[in-house]
């Protein structure tokens, strides 16, 4: 009887490690989602500071590169940005 008990306990354990696993990845699985939603809504954003510059400032679009560039210098450039 003892093997029973601890087979039992060893499977509820289990049972209990992959209900916070899956816990787990629906709380990560939203985290993304949010971070998602907020990025679509900072690139719209960007968007439309960007053309808001284009046409009001008569800026280009290389001349605005080059203004970000210089906000995150130790970072990847953003020559490639395409917006």
């Amino acid at each position: 009887m003892p093997f029973f008990f601890a087979a039992q306990s060893h499977q509820t354990s289990r049972n209990l490690r992959e209900v916070r696993v899956r816990q787990n990845l629906q709380r990560a699985q939203t985290e993304i989602e949010d971070l998602e939603v907020r990025i679509r809504k900072l690139n719209a954003v960007t968007e439309g500071l960007w053309e808001i510059l284009k046409v009001e400032l008569n800026l280009e679009d290389n001349v605005l590169r080059e203004i970000i560039d210089r906000q995150e210098p130790e970072s990847d450039n953003f020559g490639n940005l395409v917006i």
